[in-house]
């Protein structure tokens, strides 16, 4: 990577060796990033995320009518009726 005056000076040649710019077809090796590499994050990484995302949703939705959740409502319903029941004899302590 080039560094000092001459970066300065020469933009174009210093971002050229950034990117390591070749030539497609050079047969040349060790760039910083191959076909298959670019086309793994730009296809593979966005679909796995979308399938995690997809199967996130569906778990939570399908979460929503679980039994404890009716248990827990139904146990606050009661708690409820008991303070509403107390607040009415005046037991309440208020």
């Amino acid at each position: 990577m080039p560094s000092g005056w001459d970066s300065i000076q020469e933009p174009n040649r210093a971002i050229g060796a950034i990117y390591d710019e070749r030539p497609a077809g050079s047969g040349e090796k060790g760039g910083k990033m191959g076909h298959a590499e670019a086309w793994v994050m730009d296809i593979i990484a966005p679909a796995i995320l979308l399938i995690v995302l997809v199967w996130l949703v569906i778990r939570v939705r399908s979460n929503r009518n679980s039994a404890s959740k009716g248990r827990t409502e139904e146990g606050t319903r009661e708690l409820y009726a008991e303070e509403e029941e107390r607040r009415r004899e005046g037991t309440d302590d208020l």
